[in-house]
């Protein structure tokens, strides 16, 4: 729901900007909506990563031991629970795969994007500022527009890593119960069973890795980041050259 309000409020700021702004014109802000859709598949690509590190978090849950359930996995109910408990964990790690494949193209085509238009944009911002023709009015539209689209992209693939964290540490959160538990339970299809689950993790589970370029994790931002000031300190470089 933030995020979708967060999106809204993008859409506005374009319209308001495109009316208040004589620098501005329809052809330019459609092309800066037109841009939000990849914003828009991220977007459902968080809710969906969300959504299974919500489902994690309640498979480990439903496993806890505590004073009203010290035995979840030896008595009458325990058995018929274990093999359910492995093919729900067994769906989430396939799912996941099925989620790298599916968002794979939009992620890697969402930070292509970010990362040349941003460098076109401030490119263009020092340009303007060493043309003395240009009105300083235009200088500010400007900045304030590269402003607003970086700060965009920003939270939008932040928030994705961050969920994708979150469902990392939910799966490893998952192993170091199994561990736990098996040295807990004596009975032989409660061990098995969490020999079975900590099988499966090392099988299939692998985090989100956008073709084998780079892995989504929390510090994917950083490193665009860093990718980007980079790239901005050697345009200033030539910037002072052509002076």
């Amino acid at each position: 729901m933030t995020s979708f309000l967060l999106l809204l409020a993008y859409v506005l700021f374009v319209t308001f900007k495109i009316l208040y702004d004589p620098l501005w014109d329809w052809v330019r802000g459609a092309f800066i909506v037109t841009s939000l859709i990849f914003d828009i598949e991220l977007t459902y690509s968080i809710f969906f990563v969300y959504f299974l590190a919500c489902k994690t978090k309640r498979w480990s849950q439903i496993l806890q031991v505590d004073e009203r359930n010290p035995n979840v996995l030896q008595d009458n109910i325990g058995i018929t629970l274990v093999e359910r408990l492995f093919n729900i964990y067994e769906e989430i790690l396939d799912t996941i795969a099925l989620t790298k494949e599916a968002v794979q193209f939009t992620t890697l085509l969402h930070i292509v994007i970010v990362f040349i238009q941003s460098l076109t944009y401030i490119e263009i911002l020092i340009m303007m500022t060493q043309n003395q023709r240009i009105e300083p009015v235009a200088v500010t539209s400007h900045a304030f527009g590269v402003g607003i689209w970086i700060s965009k992209a920003v939270l939008t693939e932040t928030t994705f890593c961050i969920v994708c964290e979150m469902l990392y540490r939910r799966i490893v959160s998952t192993q170091i119960l199994a561990v736990t538990l098996k040295n807990y339970y004596s009975c032989r299809d409660a061990r098995r069973f969490l020999k079975n689950i900590q099988r499966l993790y090392k099988v299939q589970f692998e985090k989100l890795k956008i073709y084998g370029i780079f892995t989504i994790d929390a510090a994917l931002p950083l490193r665009l980041g860093r990718l980007i000031a980079d790239y901005t300190v050697i345009l200033l470089q030539f910037a002072f050259l052509r002076n």
